[in-house]
């Protein structure tokens, strides 16, 4: 999806595949958001939205990536 898409077709329709596959399976669809510390708080809504639209309930958000952490201040 391009970076100024608010509805994010495309990770849409991958999620959706997802909770396809994961229904099939028998398997709790589950999802973890891991958000840059520099990520804008709208982008995580964004794919907050996508998961919804993807009837994902079961969403996890972390904080920060690797690259960060080893950072020093």
């Amino acid at each position: 999806d391009a970076p100024d898409s608010r509805d994010m077709p495309q990770l849409t329709a991958v999620l959706r595949r997802f909770k396809q596959a994961s229904d099939l399976a028998n398997v709790r669809a589950m999802l973890t958001i891991q958000a840059a510390g520099r990520s804008m708080h709208e982008r995580v809504m964004d794919v907050l939205n996508a998961a919804a639209g993807a009837d994902i309930a079961f969403v996890s958000i972390g904080l920060g990536d690797e690259e960060e952490e080893g950072a020093s201040p």
